[in-house]
């Protein structure tokens, strides 16, 4: 357990959430059970023995590890599962038109209204409130399976506002392939040119899949949405995010677009 405390440290992934006000809620006989009750006193965990998913306090995926592999998924520092709210005010055609400027103000959706223990047993269910919205979330690990599940529900009624679910991976790659109705296609991680910055907003079928030579990573839906990816360079390493597009709301050409609940599947 040290050893990994100490890699936390070194990679700047020890963030504490748990802790105590006077003395421990639980009985703990040792220097290391007082440890883990600081450091994971807050947090959930999903382990089939090929992926181990860390959940915090804010119901954000913290780690995915990948078990055979002996590697890590999200970028050091990042969260996953992060919904994100942008205001959606295009130019023109309010209900098909995506501006760039829109990435200008974005509000991290991290409170959380509970962060509880599936009704299985072996899950973990996020609800979340924002505006008039509210959001419900079941993450799940299929038995002997390298794949999180990400059941989500929107009861969404918001106006001109734009809802996305982002990843950080910690992974390298100049592409990406996105699923189409005849295959798939690839398009670049990075903004080299004019025309490659200009695809700032994309759309696929079921998923988005980045490669490195022998390891990989896909999100997965059971519907077709648009998408966005990104790519920063750490000290070492490199922050590759994948955004899922979930909802929006125009107010043309329906000033009063129709309202409704919303159920996606993110594996």
């Amino acid at each position: 357990m040290w050893a990994r405390v100490r890699k936390a440290v070194a990679e700047g992934r020890f963030v504490p959430t748990g802790g105590m006000w006077v003395e421990s809620d639980t009985t703990m006989p040792g220097s290391e059970a007082m440890a883990r009750q600081f450091v994971h006193g807050k947090r959930f965990f999903l382990d089939d023995g090929v992926l181990r998913v860390e959940i915090d306090s804010r119901g954000l995926v913290v780690s995915a590890y990948d078990v055979g592999a002996d590697r890590e998924t999200i970028a050091p520092g990042g969260a996953a599962n992060l919904l994100q709210l942008h205001p959606d005010l295009p130019n023109r055609w309010d209900a098909w038109d995506v501006d760039r400027f829109y990435r200008n103000t974005v509000t991290d959706l991290t409170d959380a209204d509970a962060v509880t223990p599936g009704e299985d047993g072996a899950s973990v269910r996020i609800v979340r409130s924002f505006g008039a919205s509210r959001v419900t979330q079941v993450l799940s690990l299929p038995p002997g399976e390298r794949r999180l599940v990400i059941d989500t529900e929107v009861d969404w009624h918001e106006t001109e506002k734009f809802l996305k679910l982002a990843f950080p991976l910690d992974l390298h790659a100049e592409r990406y392939a996105s699923e189409t109705q005849f295959g798939h296609v690839f398009r670049p991680t990075h903004t080299n040119t004019s025309w490659e910055a200009a695809r700032f907003e994309a759309c696929n079928h079921r998923f988005v899949h980045l490669e490195e030579p022998g390891w990989g990573v896909a999100v997965v839906n059971d519907s077709t949405y648009g998408h966005d990816v990104t790519r920063t360079v750490r000290t070492r390493g490199t922050t590759t995010t994948v955004r899922v597009s979930l909802l929006r709301a125009p107010a043309s050409p329906t000033p009063r677009p129709t309202r409704a609940s919303t159920a996606s599947g993110t594996p």
